[in-house]
């Protein structure tokens, strides 16, 4: 998808904003809007994994290990997902604090193997009450990290300062 169209999608898909709000975030009218999503929705469908094409794991236990993560991580089941992990394993991801939307937010950085750098690939928006998180909206995508500064190979320490970009994103 182009960037715009991205963009677009983003904002309405995964937080929910209104056509005319997208319309004027992105200075397009509305119909606009509307047709981009269509657009969006159908290249999506155009490129969604063909069912027939995706492997089932290829164990009995491997297939027991996936369906446990499944049903842990749909039910937001810390134990469970915990007891999945063996005592030594890794989650090969950095995170840099920012702000989104006026919200609190974590660019989140892999790596595809440990002799390679971190690079950014996703955006965590926090939504907040005085004292707890409520929700956490993930964003699975690069452009959408470049808005904020953040370089291809980010260095920076884990404190990295909050950056406010200069119209909302997705």
């Amino acid at each position: 998808m182009p960037p715009r169209q991205r963009a677009m999608f983003l904002l309405r898909e995964v937080l929910a904003y209104s056509a005319l709000e997208v319309a004027d975030i992105l200075d397009m009218s509305v119909p606009a809007v509307k047709s981009a999503r269509q657009r969006a929705r159908a290249k999506l469908d155009d490129i969604a994994p063909n069912a027939e094409l995706l492997s089932e794991p290829d164990s009995p236990e491997s297939r027991s290990i996936l369906d446990r993560y499944m049903s842990a991580f749909e039910r937001v089941d810390i134990a469970a997902l915990a007891e999945l992990l063996r005592r030594d394993a890794a989650l090969e991801v950095r995170m840099y604090s920012t702000i989104a939307n006026g919200r609190p937010a974590a660019v989140t950085c892999r790596r595809e193997d440990i002799r390679q750098p971190f690079t950014p690939f996703g955006l965590a928006v926090l939504t907040t009450d005085t004292r707890h998180t409520i929700a956490i909206t993930t964003i699975i995508d690069p452009a959408v990290v470049e808005q904020f500064g953040f370089p291809p190979t980010p260095d920076q320490p884990s404190d990295h300062p909050p950056t406010e970009p200069t119209r909302p994103v997705a």
